[in-house]
């Protein structure tokens, strides 16, 4: 159930159109009560995001991804990792390396699917 004060309109935008939304609120904001109240609604911004960041996503082992999802397969998704600076994958940050271990970043895996890769 979305939130009740979210018009039901703002839940089909993309995030670009959702970000065009924010900064002309915030520009209505500055020109209505100035810039001191411009600056306290970046921090609130500033703070959700980092309070929804935390924990939003799951690294995924290169070998268990087919736990979690059906598609790519293993060897497809080590292909993507091979090609990260030809598909996108570098520009998405989607691959992590600990030590030897590779993972998968799962949120910006699908934002970088969801925007159609290259």
């Amino acid at each position: 159930m979305p939130h009740p004060f979210l018009k039901e309109e703002y839940m089909e935008l993309t995030k670009d159109e959702i970000q065009e939304l924010i900064d002309q609120q915030i520009e209505d904001i500055t020109q209505k009560y100035g810039n001191q109240a411009r600056l306290q609604v970046l921090q609130i911004i500033s703070l959700i995001e980092k309070l929804s960041s935390t924990g939003s996503t799951r690294y995924i082992a290169v070998p268990d991804w087919n736990l979690y999802h059906e598609r790519p397969t293993v060897s497809g998704l080590r292909s993507l990792i091979a090609r990260a600076d030809d598909n996108g994958f570098n520009e998405f940050k989607v691959v992590h390396r600990k030590g030897r271990r590779v993972f998968i970043d799962e949120a910006r895996y699908m934002e970088w699917f969801r925007r159609g890769n290259k």
